[in-house]
């Protein structure tokens, strides 16, 4: 990664972006059901 030097395959980006890909949903999913209840 950017931060400690390491080189980093495809499929280690591609689950590291599915990921953080997930989490935001994540957060905006439940975000969006705050505000309705």
């Amino acid at each position: 990664m950017l931060l400690l030097g390491e080189t980093l395959s495809p499929e280690r980006w591609a689950s590291f972006l599915l990921i953080w890909a997930a989490l935001a949903l994540f957060v905006w999913d439940s975000l969006r059901g705050a505000r309705r209840a």
